[in-house]
């Protein structure tokens, strides 16, 4: 077995570092920083560093991560002793023409939605917060309060640039090497490095109105939403559980769009819109709840069993267990969502229960504890038919990634010999245990 020797690290046109700053760095995420640091940290100039890496990385038997902006809460960034590619060197957003945009995986949502809205597109699907990378929320899916009509960010990519775990560059589409295409978009790092993306455009409304409505049941809330899914009369449907000294109450959030200029009565501009979680993100910062840890955990409900479920989930739920976070609901259509690896339940009618907490005191044992109690969820609504949204804080065996693929999991065993052989990617999941997957 090769060792690595740090005085053959490979010729790149871009940063490589090896000291114990920038390593530690590479393993602080939004979750909080793991137990185990990686050796190397490449901040690439283009596609070639990385193959290079790759080739380093399979000569001295490394793992392979891959971060952008460090938004996980699990720990899809690991490589203990191995090498990690931070992809914010790579965020250039290309021209936009009529219908798509070519941008580098590296590039945040903010950036892409700001040039896109320079010619009047918007990609179709946009998460809340627009300070994601594009290639860390196409590996997991990417979902929005508009998904229910018009799916995940996969399901708006046209192309890809993939270096795969043996180093080779692959452009590949629905039309072209589709198998790695399939494998990629959801495919939570395991399969190849995303350089770079072609995302499809639409126009972008000029205003959007917003209407909120209070609820003091979750049934009542839950009914409306499920109105509107139906009449699918918005653009967005969303809801929010919000902490109370007797309990929660809950917030439906309705937005239609507008192609006209701003006439007040609850309109604002689109921008301005779509950049709505800034306010809430600096009032963390303010709290100084950004910088500790966020053991979230996010689960796919079966519309029909969501109401008991949740309800149970927000009666346990202690406040020090939320510590001042969140609790999103987002409804989802499974006839929307096209990306093979993107697992939901059998039902049509879907619910993601977000479920965002803050470790408050910040400290690894409690962010310890809250991810065990994230691990209890998850067995409750498996146990409901429900599947797990995977940017959560949940300790998953290989076992568990099998149930999670269910049918799919042949195919996930032959992309993983296929794109990578030696299991150099993504192995902080655990999803094969570290060896060629069976």
């Amino acid at each position: 077995m090769a060792t690595n020797d740090r005085t053959s690290l490979p010729d790149v046109q871009g940063a490589l570092r090896t000291d114990a700053e920038a390593c530690a760095r590479a393993a602080a995420t939004f979750g909080g920083p793991l137990a185990s640091t990686p050796s190397v940290v490449l901040s690439p100039a283009g596609a070639l560093d990385i193959q290079r890496l790759v080739h380093y990385a399979r000569a001295c038997d490394l793992p392979i991560a891959v971060r952008g902006q460090g938004h996980a809460v699990g720990r899809h960034v690991a490589a203990p002793g191995g090498v990690v590619v931070d992809m914010r060197s790579m965020a250039r957003v290309g021209g936009v023409e009529a219908n798509s945009v070519w941008v580098d995986a590296g590039a945040r949502w903010r950036d892409v939605v700001t040039a896109a809205l320079r010619h009047g597109r918007v990609p179709p699907t946009l998460t809340g917060y627009l300070d994601a990378t594009v290639g860390g929320t196409l590996a997991i899916a990417g979902i929005g309060a508009e998904s229910y009509r018009t799916g995940a960010q996969v399901d708006h990519v046209l192309e890809l640039d993939v270096v795969t775990g043996t180093g080779e560059l692959v452009r590949c589409s629905p039309e072209r090497e589709r198998p790695l295409f399939d494998a990629v978009r959801c495919g939570l790092g395991q399969f190849g490095i995303v350089i770079a993306a072609r995302i499809a455009l639409v126009p972008a409304p000029r205003a959007v109105q917003v209407t909120t409505s209070r609820f003091g049941e979750l049934g009542a809330c839950l009914s409306e939403l499920a109105r509107h899914v139906a009449d699918a009369r918005y653009e967005h449907v969303s809801a929010a559980a919000l902490e109370g000294p007797d309990g929660f109450a809950f917030e439906l959030s309705l937005v239609r769009y507008a192609q006209g200029e701003v006439r007040g009565d609850g309109e604002v501009d689109f921008a301005t819109f779509v950049a709505r979680t800034d306010a809430v993100v600096a009032e963390f910062q303010r709290a100084g709840m950004w910088t500790v840890p966020h053991p979230w955990i996010d689960v796919i409900v079966p519309a029909g069993r969501a109401e008991a479920f949740i309800a149970a989930e927000l009666t346990a739920l202690q406040r020090a267990d939320l510590g001042g976070g969140l609790v999103l609901l987002t409804p989802l259509a499974r006839s929307r969502l096209h990306a093979p690896l993107c697992r939901v339940p059998e039902a049509e009618q879907l619910l993601l229960f977000d479920v965002l907490r803050n470790a408050v005191p910040g400290t690894p044992a409690r962010a310890a504890d809250l991810a065990r109690d994230n691990r209890a969820l998850y067995e409750r609504a498996l146990a409901i038919g429900a599947t797990l949204y995977p940017i959560s804080a949940v300790e998953l065996t290989p076992d568990d990634w099998r149930r999670h693929y269910g049918e799919r999991w042949p195919e996930v065993v032959a992309a993983k010999r296929r794109f990578d052989p030696e299991h150099r990617l993504g192995r902080g999941l655990r999803i094969t245990d570290g060896t060629a997957p069976t």
